[in-house]
């Protein structure tokens, strides 16, 4: 075979020539190679984020209890490449296989390379692995440049003013370049120093300057067009060292820091710092956000004085111009971003400012999964089915305009109905799919379209192989965000029979094998879990399970639920709701039957939220297995402050909060006057908040002082003579210049 013949084919492939094209020359027994190359091209096998139940800011909790601000996502599993399945065959295709993808890595490699070596021809090739094998792909080669360590659904680079294009995990980002992601996208940033920003959905940002020296001046220079970003940027005591996000009209400068920054679709700009401090300058003012600290202003405001912060999860129990979540009241104002559309009821994250008076302004509320109080979920035989009711294993089900049900549905089915039991006890279908008796692996989610090859779709890191019954929507182009649905085949390749074109938030329900429990992953697809996830008992490696859950904003899974589903050991009936009576048994306004093999879990009384598991009799009745109650605490938040008082017993915050400490409080860290500290508190069944932990997370020799009136405290050195630093007190127009000589925010070490 000519390898050289090859090799230019898919060198016109990569360059994006059509297929077509290409294939008018080539020679009849190397065509159906480079249309398997063409198939290899749309099979990704990116990273996947480490369990994730929130979002990024959550690292504050691994801050709080003395561990790393940020999880290391070189750790992260690789997600599964399922559409090549259909390719497998005898051995001497799969040796095929190898040379096609051996090829394309090479022709990868070389261009990767090549377009390094006009930036720094010397250390590109000291990065080579091929030339130093223990350096990894997934570190950045020099200083000059960036790796994207970990990449989730689209994402992608703009080389200098040109056009956008798809990037995935262990490529590289130089000076000049942009890098955005899609809707339910996320991606990782590492430079030669160790610093990282990480990317959240719908962002952007161009890397306007690296030099990323792990000593001396290191010089990162980052802008942020829109989107929500987290950096944590390693210590340099270089006097030099210079690492900048610039967001519209502002810019923040961080030495050894921890924070997160916003940009959102009207310009408001919001910089949170959980390590360190950031000094944040807009409209000609600066100001300095410690840890524990955050900042919020539009682009023709001065940053608002820095205030402590909160953020946590928990159940909506009220909504409107303040809502109660987690037994916190959170009020609403303008600037509040909520996603999901979230209810009375559903499962939140939440974060925002502490304000004067103990008010808590809300930032951000995020849906994370729905009410799981009066659920139901059932497997049973179809008997009769018409317009408003259907009667399944002798259990008659309501549907209505909003039910979705299967097509080509009959009697005598086997299906999965799920759906909400309404105040008079009616069971509402929300859901009725058919089941298969033989595999059970069904599939819908909702994914960010990355590639559209005529036979492999990626969709969210997918890949879906496409077949013709498969209905497509005509009106998807990529980065649409779209639902998926078709059937996991038994040689693991997923399979689409329809693709939808639908909203930005969605959700995931599939069936499949289980392939690990820890962490979990079924029919390869790797997915989080978290306290509030209902998971049958006894699940093993090797069971058929059924899983829904959220797909977050970041684009992680979340799961709500993981029901078991082999023949035999599928609960005919699975539902939550709140006890109305116990002798006998009503639960969600329907009678229960308990006898002598019923499992009794928990003191439960009346008005207690229950889960119940069992059977179905022919006659409609349930016949309970298990009765459990559910833990009902509403939440908990984390929230910042400053020590402003300390007498053993009580901590007095710089806003007037008291935190009272019982001896059963432990104390992370040393309270001393202005130290930052973060505690925890969750809400007890009475609905009134316990305190949890208390760690301190910043002392008050570490932190930069804030601006004094129009006065910012820098270390001055003069003529770059350490032995000449001292510190100093300067006006806010003077800040610019001082930096770039050289000067560092703070008082001198």
């Amino acid at each position: 075979m000519n390898d050289d013949l090859l090799q230019g084919y898919l060198a016109r492939l990569e360059s994006g020539e059509p297929l077509e094209s290409v294939l008018a020359g080539v020679p009849a027994e190397l065509v159906e190679l480079v249309r398997m190359a063409v198939t290899l091209r749309g099979i990704s096998s990116p990273l996947r984020a480490a369990a994730s139940v929130n979002n990024n800011r959550r690292r504050l909790v691994a801050a709080a209890k003395g561990g790393k601000t940020m999880s290391d996502p070189s750790h992260s599993p690789k997600r599964r490449i399922w559409g090549a399945a259909f390719l497998a065959g005898a051995a001497g295709l799969a040796l095929l296989f190898l040379f096609i993808v051996v090829g394309v890595g090479v022709l990868l490699s070389r261009k990767s390379l090549s377009e390094s070596l006009a930036q720094s021809p010397n250390e590109v090739l000291l990065w080579n692995p091929m030339v130093n094998p223990q350096v990894s792909v997934l570190d950045a080669p020099n200083s000059k440049m960036a790796v994207l360590r970990e990449t989730r659904g689209l994402v992608e680079i703009q080389t200098g003013a040109g056009s956008w294009r798809g990037i995935s995990a262990g490529e590289m980002v130089s000076t000049g370049e942009g890098v955005r992601t899609g809707p339910l996208s996320s991606a990782t940033l590492a430079f030669f120093d160790g610093s990282i920003v990480s990317l959240g959905s719908g962002t952007e940002i161009q890397v306007s300057k690296i030099d990323a020296r792990q000593e001396g001046a290191r010089v990162i220079q980052i802008v942020q067009v829109i989107g929500e970003t987290d950096h944590v940027v390693v210590h340099s005591d270089d006097p030099g060292s210079l690492y900048e996000v610039i967001a519209a009209t502002s810019f923040g400068r961080a030495q050894g820091t921890a924070f997160h920054v916003s940009v959102s679709s009207t310009q408001t700009i919001n910089f949170m710092v959980t390590e360190g401090a950031v000094a944040v300058t807009n409209a000609g003012e600066t100001i300095v956000v410690s840890a524990g600290q955050t900042t919020l202003f539009d682009t023709e405001e001065p940053p608002l004085p820095p205030a402590s912060y909160f953020n946590g999860e928990g159940e909506v129990a009220m909504i409107g111009e303040f809502w109660y979540v987690a037994g916190q009241t959170l009020l609403i104002d303008p600037t509040t971003v909520i996603e999901g559309d979230p209810q009375i009821g559903d499962w939140v994250t939440f974060e925002g400012r502490s304000m004067p008076g103990g008010v808590r302004v809300a930032d951000r509320i995020t849906l994370v999964h729905r009410s799981v109080t009066n659920t139901f979920s059932f497997a049973g035989t179809v008997e009769t089915l018409g317009d408003t009711e259907w009667v399944v294993s002798g259990k008659t089900v309501a549907i209505d305009a909003q039910t979705i049900v299967d097509a080509q549905i009959g009697e005598t089915d086997l299906v999965e109905v799920s759906g909400i039991i309404t105040a008079e006890g009616v069971f509402l279908a929300r859901d009725i799919r058919l089941v298969s008796e033989s595999s059970g692996s069904t599939f819908t989610f909702t994914g960010v379209v990355e590639s559209m090859e005529p036979v492999v779709w990626v969709i969210s890191d997918l890949s879906i192989v496409i077949v013709g019954s498969t209905v497509i929507d005509p009106e998807i182009v990529m980065n649409d965000v779209v639902q998926v649905t078709g059937q996991i085949l038994a040689d693991g390749t997923w399979q689409a029979e329809t693709i939808e074109k639908v909203g930005e938030t969605g959700t995931f329900d599939f069936a499949g094998v289980v392939v690990s429990t820890e962490p979990w992953n079924v029919s390869g697809v790797p997915f989080d879990v978290d306290d509030n996830s209902q998971i049958d008992d006894g699940i093993q490696t090797g069971n058929r399970v059924r899983v829904q859950g959220t797909v977050l904003p970041d684009g992680s899974w979340l799961a709500v639920s993981i029901m078991q589903y082999d023949e035999g050991q599928r609960h005919a009936i699975h539902f939550s709701a709140r006890v109305e009576s116990i002798d006998p048994w009503i639960i969600g306004g329907t009678e229960v039957t308990a006898d002598n093999g019923t499992q009794i879990i928990g003191e439960i009384q009346v008005g207690d939220l229950v889960a119940v598991k069992g059977n179905l009799l022919p006659d409609g009745t349930i016949v309970a297995n298990k009765i459990s109650l559910v833990a009902e605490a509403s939440g908990c938040m984390l929230a910042t402050g400053t020590v402003a008082g300390f007498d053993g017993t009580a901590i007095t915050l710089d806003d007037g909060r008291v935190i009272t400490l019982t001896p059963s409080i432990s104390v992370k860290g040393t309270l001393e006057l202005n130290a930052a500290i973060v505690f925890e508190t969750c809400t007890g069944e009475d609905s009134q908040p316990i305190l949890v932990s208390v760690s301190v997370i910043g002392q008050p020799d570490t932190q930069m002082p804030a601006a004094n009136g129009s006065k910012v405290v820098i270390c001055h050195i003069p003529s770059g003579d350490l032995s000449k630093a001292h510190t100093i007190s300067v006006g806010v127009d003077a800040v610019e210049s001082h930096l770039a000589h050289g000067d560092t925010i703070g008082p001198c070490p």
